[in-house]
């Protein structure tokens, strides 16, 4: 139970899991530039679909394909969170935004450098 960000191979992963396999959202973007510091930034609108994940890089959006589109449960987890488990590369900066927003240009516009 719980959320994940992760890399692979040039592509951004995001899920949302109550049950792994089974009862959950879980959306990649691909184009994620190799040796590059980049801004991905996730915005989830709350509606437990996978049509709700929006993923950017640098404050533009990129277009996800979806491994998993079956959250009927809540994925709020009491588990710690564990930032760059499993990761391969740098992580420059890390924020998690409890608030509104719908898009990610506008914290790109914050400034160059910083990983949400």
């Amino acid at each position: 139970t719980g959320w994940q960000l992760s890399q692979n191979a040039g592509y951004a992963k995001f899920s949302l899991i109550n049950t792994g396999g089974t009862n959950g959202v879980y959306v990649y973007a691909g184009g994620l530039p190799a040796g590059v510091l980049t801004n991905v930034c996730v915005v989830y609108d709350g509606t437990s679909l996978a049509s709700g994940i929006h993923v950017y890089y640098d404050g533009v959006t990129h277009t996800t394909g979806t491994i998993w589109d079956n959250l009927t449960s809540s994925a709020i987890s009491g588990n710690p969170v564990t930032i760059g488990a499993g990761t391969v590369g740098v992580i420059g900066n890390v924020n998690v935004f409890a608030g509104n927003t719908t898009s990610c240009a506008d914290i790109h516009a914050q400034g160059p450098n910083k990983v949400y």
